[in-house]
Formats: structure tokens, sequence, C-alpha cells
């Protein structure tokens, strides 16, 4: 099936957010908490609008068979829960198109997470460290928060110019950026190698 026009450009968008992203991480991480300002305000307002959506699309998509009663209760706001047992009708009929961007963004986002332990090594540019195969992939909604949250904090981080005070969660979150970088050119992230 392929892409319609609008599918298309959301795509290139989203190619064109985790490339850039990336980009400004890099510098971040190479001049040690230090990017130029048109890349730290691209990370303050682009970066962080999708990372936003993506939260919210995960409150929109949340299903209670995910999680337990107490897990959903300690994520979500109560204005985020919709009795539908109780009202059918309580449900919006169509969405809005910010309602899809979002849950595109959190649907992305949990393609984007479940690929970065298959990143190939020598996609990896994240100094010091062969693979992201020890960084795991989030199974539940808490853990997916916490990801989400976690990518928010370091990319904001880096549009402050603030060094960030955890390699190992900024490793986590420029995984997750250069995955998506590279899910774009299926030859990049499934490049078969020499045995």
């Amino acid at each position: 099936m392929a892409l319609s026009q609008d599918g298309l450009s959301a795509w290139l968008r989203l190619q064109r957010l985790f490339q850039q992203t990336l980009l400004a991480l890099r510098e971040y991480l190479e001049h040690d908490g230090d990017c130029p300002p048109e890349q730290a305000a691209f990370l303050a307002t682009e970066t962080l609008s999708h990372v936003e959506a993506a939260q919210e699309g995960l409150r929109q998509t949340a299903r209670a068979s995910e999680a337990s009663e107490e897990e959903w209760r300690a994520l979500l706001r109560p204005a985020d829960l919709i009795a539908c047992a109780e009202s059918p009708d309580s449900r919006p009929r169509r969405l809005n198109p910010a309602r899809v961007t979002e849950i595109e963004a959190v649907n992305h986002a949990r393609v984007v997470l479940g690929l970065v332990p298959r990143v190939p090594a020598e996609a990896v540019s994240f100094p010091g460290f062969p693979s992201y195969r020890d960084i795991p992939v989030p199974r539940s909604p808490a853990s997916l928060t916490a990801r989400l949250e976690e990518i928010e904090r370091a990319v904001w981080y880096a549009a402050a110019q603030r060094r960030h005070p955890e390699l190992a969660e900024f490793r986590r979150v420029y995984a997750f950026f250069e995955a998506g970088s590279i899910f774009g050119d299926p030859r990049r992230l499934f490049r078969t190698r020499p045995l």
C-alpha cells in the first residue's frame, strides 16, 4: 500500500526532525554541552513539540488492558480517563488532525524504540560504545512513559545548552534519534554484515 501525499509529507517531516535532532545532539555531545543557537532553537521548538505530541498520543491511545489500574492511575490525569462502558457516546466520532498527529507520533516512537537495539554496529555513532543492544525496549505503558520523559529531559538539557548529568540517559536518547534517523532508510537499518 502506497503512502498518500499527506502520509509521505508526514514521513519526510519525521525524517527531517530525527536527522536534524541527531545532528544537534551530536554537536552538543562533541562540544561538551554546547551547540549552535539555531540547533538549540530547533530542539526547543520542533523536537520538544514532537516529544510532547508522542506523550499526548500515549494518553489518547491508552487501553485499560495494557496495564493494571494502579499503573494507569499513576500515569494518567483524571481528565484523560473516559468511562466508555457507561456512555458509549462519550467517545468522539472522528479524530481531529491534532489527535492524528499525536497518535502518529507515539506509534512512530514505539517502532523506533523497538529498533534501537537492532541498529547495526556500523551505524552506531555514539562515541565509545560498539552497539545499542544493551538498551531495553519499553514493554509497558509505564516504561514507555518513562522513556518519553527521559527523551524530553535530555532534549531540554541540550536546548538549554546545559550539560546533561547522566551519560547513560543521554546515550539512550541519542540512540533513539539515531535509530529514527536511519529508520527511513531501510538499507542502513537492515544492512547485512559479511560472514
